[in-house]
Order: structure tokens, then C-alpha cells, then sequence
């Protein structure tokens, strides 16, 4: 997730807004585009299935392979990454 994402949605929070959802998505990535996705995405890439009910039944096989402790990490990272853009005032910051 990058910073400028993570400064998007301290702005919207600062104006009123209760959920990044809040706005339609034109376009724009969320965290699960930049973690989940790429781990449900890879094992399937190629393979063609014969039904939507194959499609879903592959996915949720694969998201059951994925620890809990993983999704965990993604959200304690991205709260540390949103505290800091909060700390920073949504101003411009580089790394960790």
C-alpha cells in the first residue's frame, strides 16, 4: 500500500468520512488489491474453469491456505502505516 493511498483516506477521515468505501471506487485500489488479491490471484493464474461454482470453489480453497497470523500482519501493518500518516498530519513521508 503506498504512502499516498494511506494519505488519501487520512484526508477523507479528517473531512467527515466514516469508511474508505464511502465514495463509488472509480477506479482506485484498496487494501486488497495490494495483498489478498495477489495471493488468490497467482496459484489461479492460467487455469480455466468451466463454471462461475468452479471459479469460487478454487478461490476459497486457495484463501483457506492462507494463515490467519498473514491477515493479521497485513492489518497491523497497514494501521501502523495509517497511525503514522495520522501522526504526520497527512503530510508527505517516506519509509517505514
Amino acid at each position: 500500500m503506498s504512502n499516498s493511498w494511506i494519505k488519501e483516506w487520512y484526508n477523507r477521515f479528517k473531512d467527515g468520512c466514516t469508511s474508505v468505501d464511502s465514495e463509488p471506487r472509480s477506479g482506485r485500489p484498496t487494501p486488497c488489491d495490494f495483498w489478498l488479491f495477489p495471493k488468490l490471484k497467482m496459484p489461479l493464474k492460467g487455469t480455466r474453469f468451466e463454471s462461475r461454482e468452479d471459479i469460487m470453489r478454487n478461490a476459497t480453497a486457495r484463501l483457506i491456505t492462507i494463515p490467519k497470523d498473514a491477515f493479521q500482519k497485513c492489518f497491523q501493518q497497514w494501521r501502523k502505516r495509517w497511525e503514522k500518516c495520522v501522526h504526520y498530519q497527512g503530510d508527505y513521508f517516506e519509509g517505514d
